[in-house]
């Protein structure tokens, strides 16, 4: 996959703000002025105690409300093991793509997880059974999101049961 030095990103946090998950040591200094987004207040005021850096702004809002506003531009979106977890991927995608050059994309293979494997020898569903997962995709899955997007692959990547994609908007 490719290597960026250095690029203005926006990092769609899961359990954490700005690409930085709280727990982790401090690595802030390898931002550069990126804001980290979550409607967690928790999450923010929690991030802004320990990870006190002029790198990385810290922001309790909707992201697509601060990108509307803001006269900031990104090179990269950065949305590792997001999707999977949305109601609406492809809204999610179509609200964000203006935004952004290019948008990375990380999610579990469905047809090449290891669980999903185990599952399907023991003659169970594939399917992911917990409140959190909301859809699996195949490589054709997402291929057709990115597609009906009207966005471009550009490089993809299949290893380990993960699906990594690096998207033109």
């Amino acid at each position: 996959m490719r290597k960026i030095e250095r690029i203005q990103f926006l990092r769609v946090p899961f359990q954490g703000v700005g690409g930085i998950r709280l727990g982790e040591k401090d690595q802030t200094e390898k931002y550069n002025g990126e804001p980290g987004f979550s409607h967690n207040k928790y999450l923010i005021d929690e991030a802004k105690t320990r990870y006190q850096s002029k790198n990385v702004e810290f922001i309790a809002c909707d992201a697509i409300s601060y990108l509307s506003e803001s006269n900031s531009s990104f090179d990269i979106m950065i949305c590792s093991h997001i999707l999977e977890h949305l109601d609406n991927p492809s809204n999610f995608l179509s609200l964000f793509k203006s935004y952004f050059k290019n948008i990375y994309i990380e999610v579990p293979d469905a047809d090449n997880t290891y669980m999903n494997l185990i599952r399907t020898n023991f003659g169970l569903s594939s399917m992911y059974t917990d409140d959190d997962h909301i859809y699996e995709f195949t490589r054709e899955d997402l291929e057709k999101l990115v597609i009906e997007n009207d966005m471009k692959i550009v490089e993809s990547e299949f290893r380990y049961g993960v699906i990594k994609l690096w998207i033109e908007t």
